[in-house]
């Protein structure tokens, strides 16, 4: 089956399951907006926590079945929630090309604008206490100005009967923990490791200590888990297990994934990829909150070496956030770094010469003021400081699989850029 029929089976799936929710929604349950239908509802803090790609995005399906356990959603209803984010954007390159994540649209030194980064309009239908389901039609400025159906899945389990659920459709693949604490954009390690692709999930929560098993389909050179050359079959295979806890008043967790493939199992020997033996990731993250503080830390690693240098790929990455009140509205304010390491001195350089210091590896330094002005509304001030080869920097961002990889001008010296961002999240 082809993947256009696989999505289309999704789509279906998750609309048929909606329109069972408007049919069978139940009277007597609590009001809704009055410009709405009695069984169509708002919830801003759940279209935050779902709809939002920047929070929860490790695991989903999670953040549903917590939203219902809460009762935060009411059985046989249908809620609709958008997300948004807008900016202005300043942008400085030390030298023209494709640089990072959400900067690959900049190809130019210098550079401003004001754009619409992201809308999303997100639908859940209640179907039954063990049955949601959730699609969401998404337009991404960086993907492109096409409106596409982003997320699309069935959650099924009842958090309040069983510790058990499943679910099936096409979202991020529960590995890592790569939110931000700011939650105004993409960690780094997600931009290399996060996978959003068609997964089947089993999971097991109870009592803080959790578990998911999943099998995806590999290869949609996006946000890869897996670059795998068969798009279409299931071939990725990711295990996942944390533990949340609440201790002197510090509430905190720790996780380790395991995926059995990942964007480094190939060599590129005269510049042409070459898919070898699988490469598989793991990731250890942990994080704490105490009182006004936060902080979060994650190391992903290959299991062997990456063919196009023979050395294991590492990355790490902190950040820090503190909390406060300042006229009557509530901050925070968040500092990362990051740092992912190709190679090391003296490793075969297959796609730089001579492998100088600064294009062994790409760090990136985060800063961002995040300020709720409302409980639908927040305005941010963000920094973003990329520092690494241009040539891996930028193909691993948007890469072109079976097409040669040639370093071109500059590739012998660090692509910088900096990113200065104001703007605003709406969500309701």
């Amino acid at each position: 089956m082809s993947c256009v029929h696989k999505l289309r089976r999704c789509f279906y799936i998750t609309a048929f399951s909606l329109l069972a929710t408007a049919g069978f929604c139940a009277e007597g349950s609590a009001k809704s907006p009055e410009y709405l239908p009695n069984f169509v509802r708002v919830n801003s803090k759940y279209t935050q926590e779902v709809t939002n790609p920047f929070v929860n995005s490790a695991n989903k399906y999670m953040a549903v079945l917590k939203n219902r356990k809460d009762n935060a959603l009411m059985d046989q209803s249908m809620y609709v929630g958008l997300f948004g984010q807008a900016s202005a954007q300043f942008v400085n390159n030390n030298m023209a090309g494709m640089t990072f994540a959400d900067l690959k649209m900049r190809s130019k030194k210098n550079g401003s604008t004001v754009v619409l980064e992201m809308a999303r309009l997100g639908f859940t239908g209640t179907v039954a206490p063990w049955v949601t389901a959730y699609a969401e039609l998404g337009f991404n400025a960086f993907d492109g100005s096409n409106i596409e159906l982003s997320n699309a899945y069935v959650v099924m389990g009842d958090m309040d009967m069983y510790p058990v659920y499943a679910a099936i459709g096409s979202t991020w693949v529960p590995f890592g923990h790569f939110d931000t604490l700011a939650g105004v954009g993409m960690s780094m390690q997600a931009a290399f490791f996060q996978k959003h692709t068609q997964n089947l999930t089993v999971g097991y929560c109870d009592q803080g200590f959790g578990v998911t098993v999943s099998a995806y389909r590999g290869g949609d050179h996006d946000q890869n888990l897996s670059w795998n050359a068969n798009k279409s079959e299931i071939n990725g295979f990711v295990a996942s297990a944390s533990y949340t806890d609440t201790y002197a008043n510090g509430d905190w967790y720790v996780g380790l994934s395991w995926a059995n493939m990942s964007p480094f199992d190939f060599s590129v020997p005269a510049g042409t990829p070459v898919y070898g033996k699988k490469n598989g990731l793991w990731d250890v993250n942990a994080g704490i909150t105490y009182d006004d503080f936060s902080f979060r830390g994650e190391y992903v690693a290959t299991d062997k070496k990456w063919p196009a240098t023979q050395q294991k790929v590492e990355s790490y990455e902190f950040e820090a956030s503190y909390d406060f009140n300042f006229v009557e509205y509530d901050h925070r304010f968040a500092l990362g770094y990051g740092d992912i390491k190709w190679t090391k001195a003296g490793a075969p350089a297959t796609y730089v010469a001579n492998t100088p210091k600064d294009l062994r590896h790409t760090e990136v330094w985060k800063a961002a003021l995040v300020s709720s002005l409302h409980e639908n509304l927040s305005a941010f001030i963000s920094w973003d400081h990329v520092k690494g080869p241009r040539v891996l920097t930028a193909w691993l961002v948007d890469p072109t699989p079976n097409v040669p990889v040639t370093p071109s001008a500059g590739a012998t010296k660090a692509l910088k850029t900096d990113l200065y961002k104001v703007g605003v999240q709406l969500s309701f």
